[in-house]
């Protein structure tokens, strides 16, 4: 039996290609976007998302990265 309702997502950001959320549902159906904590400066970072419908049932993971955080400023251009 397949029950289909409203899909809440487990979410995660660190620094290994396969990590597997855990099960608590931090993002609210209905939410378009959601900021994570400040992410080191020059580490590759991985996206990690799986959801979960009314009925318990989880997803597979998706994973996607790597990205590159460059924070620092570039130097002044001077002529």
């Amino acid at each position: 039996m397949v029950a289909i309702g409203e899909i809440k997502p487990s979410i995660l950001w660190d620094t290994n290609p396969n990590t597997i959320p855990d099960s608590t549902k931090n993002i609210e159906q209905g939410s378009e976007n959601t900021t994570s904590s400040a992410l080191a400066d020059g580490n590759s970072h991985y996206f990690h998302i799986r959801s979960v419908d009314n009925a318990g049932n989880w997803q597979s993971t998706v994973h996607v990265g790597p990205f590159f955080i460059d924070a620092t400023p570039p130097a002044a251009v001077t002529d």
